[in-house]
């Protein structure tokens, strides 16, 4: 079963990744050519859509001797012919030369997919790193088998063997723990489909709204629950921003102060199981995403309250208004509501507490769970939109999976240009004290954060960090942990982070107004990242006490 599903996640990926060129959705930072001439800007994407192709030629090539080196290995487990697992890089390789070239036609037709939207309103993509030994059992790197090590033509570019290329980018698709992306995206669109974050933000706002802006504690309680169903900080802020904000309107809060209040929400709620930044980082420094999602409840808690303090403060300051004390049958109305989505992080906990299944097991499980309560209990989902679910989150997978692969070469380039061992050199002097250590990578990762988004900041950083943090003696999980916090903060740090142009389309204000409003939460964001940083026990207690890690 582990060789099918890998095998199906490996075609998903280069096959899902060339239509996400086509389609325009795979990550793109486009602050800058967005403000060049229109021939300009016309040539730089030619320019790069060229550089794409020629990559994808370059696997589809080199993608086809490895599969034939390797059409003599065979899977311990089912028999299945490697050649197989190799022609997807080929397939993928030719697809994508073809949709770049027509992406490029597009172009000169004045129809180009990558200048559709401005930056911040398109979906993200991913990050992972580490061409290392793959515990899949028939994932064969090029530096671990023997038919793909022998050099058929000689061709390299400088000492990066080509065939290595193709090889590293089908092993960056191959391991168990990956499985779980796919299935938790699904399960968090289906679940966003149901309707099922209206019933959360309900139960928020009966249990905090009747307090002095408790409408604005909802919002950070109702992000604590979501996040733990969805993983995804995009449908975080589409689902929160929209349904909250125009109840904060109306209720008197300004623009600046809802859109603040969603952002600084949505910053903590990466905190929250099951995040699919969580999943990646697990696969980049290969340390037990049970352990990492244990990590992240009360840290997130941790967050949440340091918020929440601000919200109060605020609130008393600005004379925010409070809800109406909630009646009896309206908080078992709401209780009752809520109980068919909170069963999702009770299974995830429960189930990673005793031991009962792994992550990859908890995402089929939450998957199943999500379709039989839109079938059975909230029957307003149709075949038709099922399906469509369905092929939207596969691309999304498959551009998260398919950068994660290419991860796997920027790991090995680095490796040889000696980039961990500089920034080795430059970060020794604080090996001595952890604690400043990881404020100094926190600080790095948070401006990473806000200029590359999450997941490709975490490609770029995390292979040339993570080994000094394990020299240093920082724990793995505390170090995950506190790196997705920081992303958290990237995400939305003013002037250009992804998430926070994305918040402040509910209200309709420029950046500028908004930041004033934001560095009070800001600052409680921060101060809640320096408590996890100095205070290792807030993140190690949970899987501890588990008995995930030692």
């Amino acid at each position: 079963m582990e060789e099918i599903g890998e095998l199906c996640l490996a075609w998903m990926s280069f096959i899902g990744a060339a239509i996400g060129i086509r389609k325009g959705i795979h990550f793109s930072v486009q602050m800058i050519t967005d403000r060049l001439p229109a021939r300009v800007r016309l040539a730089v994407f030619t320019i790069h859509y060229l550089l794409i192709a020629a990559f994808g030629a370059l696997v589809a090539v080199f993608g086809w001797r490895v599969a034939e080196l390797n059409s003599q290995s065979w899977s311990p487990a089912l028999d299945l012919n490697l050649r197989w697992l190799y022609l997807s890089s080929v397939v993928g390789g030719a697809l994508i030369v073809i949709y770049s070239l027509a992406s490029i036609a597009d172009g000169w037709r004045g129809r180009w997919p990558g200048c559709r939207a401005p930056r911040g309103t398109e979906p993200c993509c991913s990050a992972r790193s580490g061409c290392r030994s793959s515990s899949s059992p028939h994932c064969r790197c090029p530096s671990s088998s023997p038919s793909a090590s022998r050099d058929s033509s000689g061709s390299s570019i400088g000492n990066f063997s080509l065939e290595k290329l193709p090889s590293s980018l089908v092993a960056g698709t191959q391991h168990w723990v990956l499985l779980a992306i796919p299935t938790f995206v699904f399960a968090g669109n289906l679940m966003e489909r149901c309707g099922m974050s209206y019933a959360l933000v309900n139960l928020a706002r009966v249990l905090v709204g009747w307090v002095r802006g408790g409408l604005g504690m909802s919002v950070v309680l109702a992000e604590y629950f979501f996040s733990g169903i969805s993983g995804s900080t995009i449908a975080d802020v589409s689902a929160i921003g929209s349904m909250l904000t125009p109840p904060m309107l109306r209720a008197g809060y300004k623009p600046e102060h809802a859109v603040s209040l969603v952002a600084s929400a949505s910053a903590m709620g990466i905190l929250v199981p099951p995040a699919i930044f969580m999943i990646v980082l697990g696969q980049i420094t290969d340390t037990s995403v049970v352990g990492i999602f244990l990590g992240g409840f009360i840290p997130a808690a941790v967050s949440a309250l340091c918020l929440m303090a601000v919200i109060l403060l605020q609130a008393h300051r600005l004379h925010w208004p409070k809800d109406e004390p909630p009646t009896w049958p309206r908080f078992i109305e709401a209780g009752r509501a809520s109980l068919v989505p909170l069963v999702v992080p009770v299974i995830i906990v429960l189930g990673f507490f005793f031991g009962v299944f792994t992550a990859t097991e908890a995402g089929a499980l939450v998957a199943a769970y999500a379709m039989a309560a839109a079938f059975f209990y909230y029957k307003n989902v149709t075949w038709r939109e099922m399906l469509k679910l369905i092929y939207e989150s596969a691309l999304l997978t498959a551009a998260v999976i398919f950068l994660l692969a290419v991860a796997s070469v920027y790991q090995f380039l680095m490796g040889m240009l000696g980039v961990p061992r500089m920034l080795g050199e430059l970060l020794g002097p604080l090996a001595s004290t952890p604690w400043l250590f990881l404020v100094a990578v926190s600080l790095i990762v948070i401006l990473f954060g806000m200029v590359l988004e999450g997941l490709p900041a975490a490609v770029v950083l995390v292979p040339v960090v993570f080994p000094i943090a394990k020299e240093v003696g920082i724990h793995p999980v505390h170090f995950n942990i506190v790196l997705t916090a920081a992303v958290g903060i990237g995400l939305f740090l003013p002037p250009i982070g992804v998430g926070l142009l994305m918040a402040l389309r509910f209200a309709n204000i420029s950046v500028g107004q908004h930041f004033k409003a934001y560095w009070p939460y800001l600052l409680a964001l921060l101060a809640g990242l320096l408590l996890l940083i100095v205070f290792p026990g807030i993140t190690l207690f949970l899987p501890r006490w588990a008995g995930v890690i030692r």
